[in-house]
């Protein structure tokens, strides 16, 4: 029994390891404007309001402003960058926070297919007044699949076990 248990493991990881880079490389590959609204669609099976995409060009440094609370009391800025290989650099990080620092908007997410090197992390937690939460690619995909967003259920298990209730004598 402990052997089976072993193999199911063992093989749920290497499934799993095997979705988690089929999903980064589709996304790595969809439109940016997709992008944008997969994560957008994210946030909102993560118990956010609703979203919305700012317009195309000029967006100020932010790609989506999402209403943390029913009634949009509270907003969250959006940034988004759907990169292959690329890293967040310090240049970018530099601009979202200088766009969440004009506004009165307190919180926001920045979000990669890549990674945040050493420096965007620092600069991302000493903004005043203002918190930044750095998403990157590997959070990205296990997010999107603890919330089934671009993944589909194959095969569900169960797995039975002795009801020993059942066998008792009720006299």
């Amino acid at each position: 029994m402990f052997i089976r248990c072993s193999v199911y493991s063992l093989n749920q990881s290497l499934y799993t390891d095997s979705l988690k880079k089929e999903l980064l490389s589709k996304l790595k590959s969809v439109d940016p404007i997709r992008f944008e609204q997969i994560v957008l669609e994210l946030m909102e099976k993560m118990n956010y309001g609703v979203g919305s995409m700012t317009k195309m060009s000029h967006d100020g440094g932010i790609d989506g402003i999402i209403d943390e609370d029913e009634l949009g009391l509270e907003k969250i800025y959006l940034q988004v960058k759907r990169y292959s290989d690329n890293k967040v650099n310090e240049k970018e990080m530099q601009n979202f926070a200088g766009a969440l620092g004009c506004s009165p908007v307190r919180k926001g997410v920045f979000i990669t297919t890549s990674y945040f090197d050493e420096r965007v992390k620092r600069k991302a937690e000493t903004i005043q007044g203002k918190v930044i939460r750095l998403v990157d690619g590997e959070e990205l995909i296990r997010l999107m699949i603890k919330h089934n967003i671009g993944v589909q259920t194959k095969t569900k298990i169960e797995i039975k076990k002795l009801d020993e209730d059942f066998f008792i004598d009720e006299e």
